[in-house]
């Protein structure tokens, strides 16, 4: 193998039956990624093994062909099952050395806490030959860094809560300081009311994917639409050339739904929403009502008279799908009234194996907040 750096491109591996079996979530893959794209840092690869040393290795070497840094997640216990240290030491070639602060550690931690100190843990304090040990101060199993044909390999324990703090302390800032960060600049919209098929039918023969990407993230009853590019200027370029097309679907640049917006708005101020909803079968209020927004929404009463911050929604139709006919399009009604004004609006919704409810709640959302920034 080389020892030419391919690319700047991080591989995360997490290893473990229960994640590969589905028992659990790779929650730490997920947080870290994350955490990776926001700092433009750009990750090639996900994968997910079982605790079987062979397969780990292969992993492993499959990953470091063409990444220049590789994050494991797990395998770093005390029991038969933890097998990460074992292969990295037989892909790298380098024998696994005993770190006698690691066990000093293990062994004052365990004992604080009143236990007896098993001799399998003796294996959590063992580390690839010249690795960097970074102490875990949440746990038994301290993790590591070694670098290998100029390639950077983390080690990091399995529980989110020694996993990721060691991740965002030690290993990211190691990533940023050797330079994987990237010069990446990013603009993306929330979009609803239009498919991914025809907006990119529309967009991907305008767009210059040498210099800029585009991507499209369908999350019903959203669409995601993303831009990438090198330099401000090939961004605010892409920018120009698509915003004519989504501009009018456009709900947030920051991916906050209609509801999330209409939470915001209201707890920051003083008008309460009188709403009778005979229409979501309870969607509207369950993802609207919470501890801190009850004084801004009521769904039990109508009030006999309107306060001059209050807005009176009645919410109806849905017909078609409350009766299960089969028919593409059913109908929400929508009536929001005040003091001095009454706005009232059909909005016809296809609909077919999902719950159009959802599509129906942020629709709902939506309009209510337009009415509220707009003085109505």
């Amino acid at each position: 193998m080389s020892g030419i750096m391919i690319n700047h491109k991080v591989a995360l591996l997490a290893t473990g039956n229960e994640i590969v079996n589905g028992d659990l979530l790779n929650t730490n893959g997920q947080a870290i990624a994350k955490t990776l794209f926001e700092h433009c840092i750009e990750v090639g690869s996900h994968l997910t093994v079982v605790d079987d040393k062979a397969i780990i290795e292969q992993a492993m070497r499959f990953l470091l062909t063409d990444h220049a840094a590789l994050i494991t997640i797990g395998g770093l216990g005390p029991t038969s099952d933890d097998k990460t240290r074992f292969a990295l030491s037989s892909v790298i070639e380098q024998p696994l050395e005993f770190h006698q602060p690691s066990w000093d550690a293990l062994c004052a931690r365990l004992s604080s806490m009143g236990y007896q100190i098993p001799e399998s843990n003796r294996q959590q304090a063992l580390f690839p030959e010249n690795s960097e040990v970074i102490p875990n101060p949440n746990g038994t199993a301290a993790a590591c860094k070694v670098v290998w044909q100029g390639k950077s390999i983390y080690m990091l324990p399995g529980p989110p809560s020694e996993c990721l703090p060691i991740f965002n302390e030690s290993v990211l800032q190691d990533l940023i300081k050797q330079g994987f960060q990237q010069s990446i600049v990013r603009q993306s919209w929330l979009l609803q009311g239009i498919g991914e098929g025809n907006l990119a039918n529309e967009l991907d023969p305008i767009v210059e994917m040498e210099v800029c990407s585009i991507g499209y993230r369908a999350s019903y009853p959203y669409l995601e639409l993303k831009l990438e590019a090198r330099s401000s200027e090939h961004l605010t370029a892409h920018i120009e050339k698509v915003l004519p097309f989504v501009q009018d679907y456009i709900i947030s640049q920051h991916r906050q739904t209609a509801s999330m917006q209409l939470v915001e708005y209201l707890v920051k101020g003083e008008q309460t929403l009188w709403i009778m909803d005979t229409a979501t079968g309870g969607l509207l209020q369950a993802e609207l009502l919470a501890p801190t927004t009850k004084a801004s929404f009521n769904f039990t009463t109508k009030p006999a008279d309107l306060g001059a911050n209050d807005i009176f929604i009645q919410i109806a139709g849905l017909t078609e799908f409350w009766q299960q006919e089969l028919v593409k399009t059913t109908e929400l009604k929508l009536t929001m009234s005040t003091q001095g004004d009454n706005f009232e609006q059909s909005f016809p919704i296809r609909y077919g194996k999902r719950d159009i409810r959802i599509y129906a709640v942020e629709l709902i959302c939506w309009e209510i907040l337009k009415f509220l920034q707009q003085g109505k």
